[in-house]
């Protein structure tokens, strides 16, 4: 007929044929892991300044601090940072190498580490109830009526 012939590509042979092929392997396959490709390193001065707020807001923080308050604060100064992934995941794991933490910091880091790299962090509203559902409910609000009736607060 003349048609043009699917002719499919190695990768997606392999990706078809073995689901278990990882995104690195994929990756060298398709040529994207290749230097060409790779992301540039992350700019060490934008580094070291956000791990230096990480590091003073940890320390203006009371010694008896919760491990939800010391991650809020971190999570708080790694996104109101404004800098790429690349930045904080670096600037994070500069904070967690230095000697002396506490248990607690460390566990933080981690937390807030892997919220920003599973791009998950910020400070923001998550647009969830915490369920896992992602349904967001905000719960019965008012019933206003017009033309002489009233405003019930109570019934949803």
């Amino acid at each position: 007929m003349g048609g043009k012939r699917f002719v499919p590509s190695a990768l997606a042979v392999a990706v078809l044929v073995s689901p278990t092929l990882t995104t690195a392997r994929a990756e060298a396959a398709s040529g994207f892991g290749s230097t060409a490709f790779a992301a540039e390193d992350p700019d060490p001065a934008a580094v070291t300044a956000l791990a230096n707020s990480i590091r003073s807001a940890v320390k203006a923080l009371p010694a008896n601090a919760t491990l939800q308050t010391i991650q809020a604060t971190i999570a708080n100064v790694v996104d109101q940072s404004g800098q790429p992934a690349a930045v904080k995941t670096a600037a994070l794991d500069q904070v967690a190498a230095d000697a002396g933490l506490a248990a607690a910091v460390k566990t933080a880091l981690a937390n807030v580490k892997a919220s920003v790299s599973a791009g998950t962090g910020g400070t923001g509203g998550t647009g969830g109830t915490g369920n896992g559902t992602g349904n967001t409910n905000l719960g019965p609000g008012p019933s206003v009526g017009g033309g002489g009736t009233g405003t019930d607060y109570g019934t949803p």
